[in-house]
């Protein structure tokens, strides 16, 4: 399908009218507050085993409800609606398999809707389905790169314990994934499971952050893919002068099988990342290894795949040999422009094989008193004994209220 221009151009006014209507509606309000959101974009894959390039053009809007507090009850949720303007491109539920796979399907659903109740100031329980993103969402996340939030049927507990030490437990019995609730690929459907998340932070002031975690799943759809995953992440940053800064990130963790868990799921993850800012610059480093047996690599299937090894998704399940990620980069905000860039070589953990090599780039700014964001990424896998070579391009307008 041939995207219309108008409608492109009407995806980028609209937003700016909607400013002037709803700027007049109060962030407080005693009758609770509207919640809108709108992302247009636009998604390119050339891919060196498909003789067919994927183009992708979606929108996906949230519209959606936060009622004001009442003796400490309240409640929230949004309905989430997906529409493909395009259809050159897999999307796992359109059955063109014969193009690189850009997962959004066409989608509509209850994207969130809790019930919540906050006590003693400190304390917050929400039952209901919840988008919950831990730590840096290496782990657990709710996946919002893609049109379809990844959201949780759960129960959480929220409580600060004084002394700067913040405890997070979650019950988890559905996972709702971002291929959507009516995709007919059994493996890519909602995922069945019996899980506990807890996470303990503890804030050591001028001295860092220390973080704890322990992620059990009990997957009920594919019992041998259960795991725990239990893990410590410190975090540290230090003001050199006015505007000089360096901070390290620290992460290790054991990953084993759970409940009928397969006994090869076994392995390590470590994480290792130092930056340097000075003034509107940042240049970052880091090495990650996601262990691997040769049977099973480091699962992660509640993680944000778009975040880590990569812009172009070429890694978002381990090998079975393992990964590791040295990259580096440096970041810029110029006249409101965000602007990053990363170079990572990528090698097998089990025989340091290589995997080959990836460049990506990103750049973002903020129009609209913050409520519209405009970006791009370009990311270049280079193969080398690992999948396919892979070209990579994003463009999207996005309009968010509240």
């Amino acid at each position: 399908m041939k995207l219309n221009r108008a409608c492109v151009c009407s995806l980028l006014v609209i937003p700016t009218l909607a400013v002037a209507q709803l700027e007049d509606v109060s962030e407080s309000s005693d009758y609770g507050d509207l919640l809108l959101n709108v992302r247009y974009r636009y998604e390119f894959v050339d891919q060196s085993n498909f003789d067919n390039n994927a183009n992708a053009h979606s929108v996906r809007t949230r519209l959606g409800y936060r009622s004001p507090e009442y003796h400490g009850f309240f409640a929230e949720g949004n309905l989430e609606y997906t529409e493909n303007l395009s259809s050159g491109f897999n999307s796992t539920a359109n059955g063109n398999v014969d193009f690189p796979t850009i997962p959004d399907p066409d989608n509509t659903e209850v994207n969130e809707f809790f019930i919540g109740y906050r006590f003693a100031e400190s304390t917050v329980i929400k039952v209901g389905r919840q988008a919950v993103d831990l730590d840096n969402q290496r782990f657990i996340s709710s996946a919002s790169w893609r049109q379809n939030q990844r959201t949780l049927d759960s129960i959480t507990l929220d409580t600060a314990l004084g002394h700067g030490v913040n405890f997070f437990y979650a019950y988890v019995e559905n996972v709702n994934r971002i291929f959507g609730d009516d995709n007919t690929d059994p493996l890519l459907g909602d995922l069945d499971v019996n899980a506990h998340f807890l996470n303990a932070s503890w804030d050591l002031q001028q001295y860092g952050s220390l973080t704890g975690y322990a992620y059990l799943i009990e997957d009920l759809d594919n019992p041998d893919l259960s795991q725990q995953t239990f893990g410590i992440n410190y975090n540290f940053k230090h003001q050199i002068a006015e505007n000089q800064s360096i901070g390290i990130d620290l992460s290790f963790a054991d990953q084993s099988d759970y409940k009928q868990g397969n006994d090869a799921i076994n392995n390590e993850y470590y994480f290792a990342e130092g930056h340097y800012q000075y003034g509107r610059i940042t240049v970052r480093g880091g090495y990650e290894v996601l262990g691997g047996n040769g049977e099973l690599g480091l699962a992660t299937p509640l993680s944000t795949f778009h975040e880590f090894n990569g812009l172009a998704d070429v890694f978002v399940n381990t090998p079975a040999t393992g990964l590791t990620d040295i990259y580096g980069g440096i970041g810029i905000d110029f006249a409101g422009f965000n602007i990053d860039a990363r170079y990572h070589s990528f090698n097998s953990d089990l025989g340091n094989v290589s995997f080959g090599d990836e460049f990506d780039f990103m750049v973002t700014k903020k129009v609209l008193k913050d409520r519209l964001t405009l970006g791009a990424k370009y990311a270049n896998f280079n193969a080398d004994n690992f999948a396919f070579d892979r070209e990579f391009i994003a463009i999207w307008a996005e309009f968010s209220f509240n």
